[in-house]
């Protein structure tokens, strides 16, 4: 899982990967740090996903500006389209299952 550097990325991300998962969160929100993990191990397991880390707290004008105000956040883009948005409590593995079924429709 990579650390968005740049917030004039996140478009070009969107763009350029056929799933790209992002995850809102904050370094104060254990459950943020936990998801983080998950995920990072999850996608590497998963050579088609893209995922991407965003801190509301270094980042908190695109937080907005995407209607992030709760974390942990996660958007789910699958050929450039919203396809799942989740925030606050929600089931990681759910997720993992609904993008494992994208993945097996794209091939």
């Amino acid at each position: 899982m990579d650390i968005l550097e740049n917030e004039a990325d996140i478009q070009s991300l969107i763009n350029s990967r056929e799933i790209l998962i992002i995850q809102f969160g904050s370094e104060s929100c254990p459950p943020c740090i936990s998801i983080r993990s998950k995920l990072s191990e999850w996608t590497s397991k998963h050579k088609s996903v893209y995922s991407i880390y965003i801190s509301i707290d270094k980042y908190p004008k695109l937080s907005a500006q995407l209607g992030i105000y709760t974390v942990p956040t996660i958007l789910v883009y699958i050929n450039k389209k919203l396809t799942i948005r989740e925030s606050g409590y929600f089931s990681l593995e759910a997720i993992f299952n609904k993008v494992e079924k994208y993945i097996e429709l794209l091939k």
